[in-house]
């Protein structure tokens, strides 16, 4: 769980770094996303290493596959909740709990 909240502090704080940097904190404007390919890139790649830090702590933690499941549904349920309360008090988003991390109307 130590493992989960740290790195939802790392992700958390990137994601802040770059929606400043590119001045789109706040996802309710108009096309929240930033819409440099390279960025985009490492938008995706960010994502995708977070599943492979995540799926690691779970293999290393558990002996066997549904443990291995276990520990990696455990983490990641972890980093999911800090990493949205930490950006809440970072920059005040999610503004409820209930809100879409991207709005799907700007997706299409």
């Amino acid at each position: 769980m130590i493992f989960a909240a740290a790195m939802a502090w790392m992700e958390s704080a990137a994601v802040f770094y770059l929606r400043s940097l590119v001045g789109r904190i706040d996802p309710y404007q108009a096309h929240p996303l930033p819409m440099a390919a390279p960025l985009a890139a490492c938008e995706l790649i960010r994502e995708l290493a977070t599943m492979v830090l995540l799926t690691a702590a779970g293999w290393l933690a558990g002996r066997r596959w549904w443990g291995r499941f276990g520990f990696f549904a455990a983490a990641f349920g972890a980093w999911d909740i800090w990493y949205y309360a930490i950006l809440k008090w970072l920059c005040g988003w999610p503004r409820t709990w209930l809100d879409w991390d991207v709005d799907r109307a700007h997706l299409n």
